[in-house]
């Protein structure tokens, strides 16, 4: 950390004896930044100084002073005439394809490396106008700055230098947009982001002011609930006073009535951008959630991984829906649904849905289902809760629809109403079994007095989400035509079903690289807990092992097995029926499906009834697995993905050679055994395919600046 510190301020004393301006900004401190406000919009990017932008200087004692007084900090270059730069950011993927759109021609220069995307530093001798050429391509000039290496970005990496060592002079077609008079191809504004100075609106300018605004993003394409969070944010950030948040609203109505421009809308980009992309929204995802919820690990990667899957669903046959439950209330489930309605792709959130309802609000709408209080709906017998469990059974795969009579008399006819989409269940109660073995479950626990997270205001929340959603969105366009051809291997821990649910969770993360194939295998294994997924005849099945181990005998009677199955201190026997023990006759209908019943023999003069451990082998062997994982142990296998050969193979780690047979042959197989998280590699190979081996060289040191 010392070693940082003393970079960061050899950096700004290098940068000022360039000339160029320099001041301090906040830092990135676990993810937050270290301004300490819980919805800070500009993490790591807003200084530290009072003044702000005007504060930016040369002064060497001044730097210095800063060093310690932050020694922390990020560092910020002001740009424009009191540098004598202009610095054109483009932000990520989108920022790419929309300077392609632009067909401006950018000579190399000296560059940065961003958290997600660039910046191109040029000469300008008299400055320029600070202004926005497109959606994330902006221009820094005057009364601006851009954040410079060594700081650290919000996704955990580091802004590096890249490119020439000098900034080339600006290409003249740059400097002609700059102009004052100028306006860019695709919209021009000031921009008051990273550090331009945005100008306050005052009482009587607001209306007019923000419906301009309004009717600028709605040309653009933008959606009207990202108009709406944008509009607040802009309200509350610039207007004095702010307006109320009904007159902003009604704002955003009025725009509504008018189409968006033919061709407006994101920029299109490409599926490599889309997986660059990809990789970065993952972690934001992940972080958001983690920000609100006391949720482990596995659940946050889980849950981040499902977001993006609701943003490429036309890509997948199979859907699973997350299984949201707790032991007791206030856990967290409808807070972690309010979250979810901030970033899946055409959110329902639904309490009271009746089938009908249900059906056709899915088949009409294609939404992701936010499904709150399901026990209340699902709970008891009936003709009403049969039709609901049958629309939750069909609309996991697609296809699945749910059939009704219709119309009276002669135009009666049946409707196959289609109810595939995305699905979110939260409830106290364990959903019927047929729909949890569809389903990925998320337990939710209270968060104890220890576990800090921050409030969940939905005012302050919603900008930064709808800025996060937009991206998700991008990103799942320009991954459909790759996921629509995506084989996942397999995780060979998991059975079949829960093998196809979780399959197109596996092709997001095998297309994000990096660390997420592994961290995707690892957390599917800890949230899905055997005991817990099976259903009733499953769970008899292996507590009758259990029991017949224990006695060591080929054969027991009925009412002794009964007895000991209700001695299992975590089964459900003893209570089986309205808290009454588990019966005969209720055992013997358990096990006909199976195909075993009960024998009769002698023992001494009486003719006993019971069942012999023979007859249960074949289920056995079909029906539960060799060995189970259990409630948060460790399994001495490490995750395995197997691929349409039938191969099994470690997910991470150091590689190895072993054999296997193909066609005949012995052949070797490159694998990769389970290793620590600190032993393994940083930059895998890019699908993280297992049996591939990525080579690299070492990485440049930070350059001359």
């Amino acid at each position: 950390m010392a070693a940082e510190k003393d970079k960061t301020l050899a950096s700004a004393l290098r940068l000022a004896a360039r000339r160029w301006a320099v001041l301090p900004l906040h830092t990135v401190v676990d993810g937050h930044c270290s301004c300490g406000r819980p919805a800070c919009g500009s993490p790591g990017k807003h200084p530290c100084t009072d003044h702000g932008v005007k504060d930016a200087t040369t002064d060497e004692a001044q730097i210095r002073s800063w060093g310690e007084r932050w020694p922390d900090a990020n560092l910020g270059i002001a740009t424009g005439p009191v540098s004598g730069l202009v610095v054109v950011d483009v932000d990520g993927p989108e920022g790419e394809a929309a300077l392609r759109k632009l067909g401006l021609a950018l000579p190399p220069t000296l560059e940065v490396q961003t958290g997600r995307g660039r910046h191109l530093y040029y000469t300008v001798p008299d400055g320029a106008a600070t202004k926005t050429l497109a959606v994330h391509l902006d221009v820094r000039g005057a009364g601006a700055y851009v954040v410079a290496p060594p700081s650290m970005h919000a996704c955990g990496r580091r802004y590096e230098w890249l490119g020439l060592s000098e900034p080339a002079p600006a290409p003249t077609e740059l400097v002609a947009l700059l102009q004052p008079n100028s306006s860019a191809p695709l919209g021009t504004r000031e921009s008051p982001v990273e550090g331009a100075s945005a100008q306050k609106i005052v009482e009587g300018q607001r209306n007019r002011m923000l419906a301009s605004l309004a009717g600028t993003m709605r040309k653009r394409g933008m959606a009207l609930e990202s108009i709406e969070a944008a509009l607040l944010a802009e309200n509350r950030a610039r207007c004095e006073p702010p307006l109320a948040e009904r007159e902003v609203r009604r704002i955003v109505q009025s725009v509504g009535r008018y189409k968006p421009a033919a061709d407006a809308g994101a920029p299109e980009i490409t599926a490599e951008e889309a997986r660059a992309l990809l990789l970065e929204v993952l972690f934001e995802v992940a972080g958001f959630f983690q920000s609100y919820l006391a949720i482990s690990d596995s659940q946050r990667d889980v849950l981040s991984l499902w977001v993006m899957h609701t943003h490429t669903i036309e890509a997948c046959d199979r859907t699973p829906y997350l299984n949201i439950f707790s032991p007791e209330k206030r856990s967290g489930k409808t807070l972690l649904l309010d979250l979810l309605v901030l970033l899946v792709r055409k959110p329902w959130f639904t309490s009271n849905a009746t089938s009908a309802a249900l059906a056709r609000k899915i088949a009409e709408v294609k939404p992701t289902a936010l499904i709150d209080e399901a026990d209340t709906f699902l709970a008891g017998e009936g003709e009403r809760v049969d039709m609901l469990r049958g629309i939750l059974n069909a609309g996991f795969a697609r296809g699945g629809t749910f059939s009704r009579c219709v119309g009276q008399g002669a135009g009666l006819h049946v409707e196959d109403l289609d109810v595939f989409c995305p699905k979110a269940i939260a409830g106290l109660r364990e959903l019927p079994d047929t729909v949890a073995d569809r389903s990925i479950p998320i337990r939710m626990k209270r968060a104890i007095p220890g576990e800090v997270r921050s409030r969940f205001f939905r005012r302050e929340v919603e900008p930064v989400a709808a800025a996060l959603r937009n991206r998700i969105e991008m990103c799942g366009v320009g991954l459909l035509p790759v996921l629509k051809s995506a084989r996942p291997q397999r995780i060979a821990q998991l059975n079949d079903r829960q093998g196809d649910i979780v399959e197109p969770l596996l092709a997001i993360a095998d297309l994000a690289g990096n660390e997420w194939p592994e961290r995707v295998c690892s957390a599917l294994l800890q949230v899905f807990v055997p005991e817990t997924d099976e259903s009733n005849g499953a769970r008899l099945l292996a507590d009758l092992r259990e029991v017949f181990r224990e006695a060591g005998v080929e054969k027991l009677k009925t009412i002794r097995l009964i007895d000991q199955l209700c001695l299992l201190s975590d089964a459900p026997w003893s209570g089986y029926s309205r808290g009454r023990p588990l019966t005969g006759h209720a055992l013997g209908r358990l096990l006909a499906r199976y195909g075993i019943r009960p024998k009769k023999w002698r023992e001494g003069e009486q003719t006993v009834r019971g069942y012999c451990a023979a007859d249960f082998e074949d289920a056995w062997k079909r029906y539960l697995p060799t060995a189970h994982l259990g409630n948060g142990d460790q399994s001495a296998t490490p995750p395995q993905r197997c691929d349409s050969a039938g191969y099994e193979h470690d997910t991470c780690g150091t590689v190895e050679l072993q054999s296997a047979t193909a066609g005949g042959e012995d052949m070797p197989v490159a694998v990769q055994s389970a290793t620590s998280p600190q032993a393994r590699s940083p930059e895998l190979h890019e699908n993280q395919r297992c049996g591939a081996v990525a080579i690299q060289e070492a990485l440049p040191d930070e350059g001359a600046l």
